[in-house]
């Protein structure tokens, strides 16, 4: 298993520098009052989600007849299980970005304003990201990537574009009836693993 996580990884690494620094440049543009600041957060994790996960999928695609999958001495679930941690690596990495950066950016905002406050206009101060907004961020990146994976990684092709469509609407109906950050949170990861179990064991399915 270690080689095709490893053999992933390295894949993926244009994509991971992608999202490190598509973090970087959203987290340092997005400091202010979570009240107003957190709807536009949601649309990093969202938009990053969905592209690695599509990318992951075509690449699970292209695979099925890959001699690297087919002739490595690792049952199917377990392959399919590390190309499911090489993206979730990617995930984490992309989002500790985001989250570092933005706590930076807070800081650096809030010295200027104690510095400089007599030449500000003194309004709402920035906020650092709580735990329930980063576990929320981290879910839904998570689940964006696990639903797009899937659909973009179905056997037939004419499924995938009913399914990229489908899916993150239904996806979001479930999301949105729900109250809290926590919950939300806790929908978001269950949504995510069910799909991502669903790529795994389709794919893994495929090999036989």
């Amino acid at each position: 298993m270690r080689p095709a996580y490893l053999r992933e990884l390295k894949e993926l690494s244009p994509v991971i520098v992608l999202l490190v620094a598509t973090g970087i440049l959203a987290a340092a543009n997005l400091t202010g009052p979570m009240v107003r600041q957190f709807d536009d957060m949601l649309v990093f994790p969202i938009c990053a989600g969905l592209g690695l996960g599509i990318l992951q999928g075509l690449l699970d695609r292209w695979r099925r007849d890959d001699l690297f999958s087919l002739h490595r001495p690792v049952a199917a679930v377990r392959m399919e299980t590390a190309r499911t941690l090489a993206g979730a690596t990617a995930i984490l990495v992309g989002a500790l970005a985001f989250v570092v950066t933005h706590r930076l950016a807070t800081l650096v905002e809030l010295a200027d304003r104690e510095r400089f406050s007599q030449l500000l206009v003194i309004g709402d101060e920035p906020e650092h990201l709580g735990a329930r907004a980063i576990g929320l961020l981290t879910s839904l990146f998570f689940a964006a990537w696990a639903v797009a994976r899937f659909a973009a990684g179905l056997a037939r092709i004419r499924w995938v574009l009913p399914a990229l469509v489908l899916l993150p609407l239904a996806a979001w109906s479930l999301l949105s009836r729900v109250g809290s950050m926590p919950a939300a949170s806790v929908a978001a990861l269950l949504l995510a693993t069910l799909f991502a179990l669903g790529s795994g064991l389709v794919l893994a399915g495929d090999r036989r």
